[in-house]
């Protein structure tokens, strides 16, 4: 069951595109539910992967539980590393996911070649925008503490 809901994740991101599209180029003028679309494909794309792993992990744990079996251990990888890579990683992960919902909010107003259409879209993007230039800069500003000796 699980390998059919994460091989349908895909189909499910395809559709909404599909449906905002076509509800924009169709005449609809932009909304909040446009916005929060291309927040979700943005986020689907950079954070899904390693959501559903993480959530895999999870119910794998529960489900050795409940059978009486061993939990397996797992560790992330990036527990290992310094606190300013971790945080810099997460950054470009975030970055990612603006970069899509960008283009999705950018080209959504330059198809319909209408700005009182998509005035909806101005102020998500000027947000987001601002959140990961503020992010980028407190990320980048992490430094590790040296060593104990």
């Amino acid at each position: 069951m699980s390998t059919l809901i994460l091989l349908l994740t895909p189909v499910v991101d395809v559709v909404l595109l599909a449906v905002a599209t076509w509800d924009l180029l169709g005449g609809g003028t932009a909304n909040l539910a446009h916005s929060l679309a291309a927040i979700y494909l943005g986020y689907s794309i950079a954070y899904g992967k390693r959501h559903i792993g993480k959530l895999d992990r999870k119910f794998q744990a529960r489900y050795a539980r409940k059978r009486g079996e061993p939990v397996p251990e797992f560790t992330d990888p990036e527990q290992a590393w310094p606190r300013s890579r971790r945080e810099r990683a997460a950054w470009f992960r975030l970055l990612r996911m603006y970069l899509v919902l960008a283009a999705l909010m950018g080209g959504a107003i330059l198809l319909t070649g209408d700005p009182a259409r998509t005035q909806a879209l101005h102020s998500p993007l000027i947000i987001w925008t601002l959140i990961v230039v503020i992010d980028g800069l407190v990320s980048f500003s992490k430094k590790d503490e040296p060593a104990r000796a």
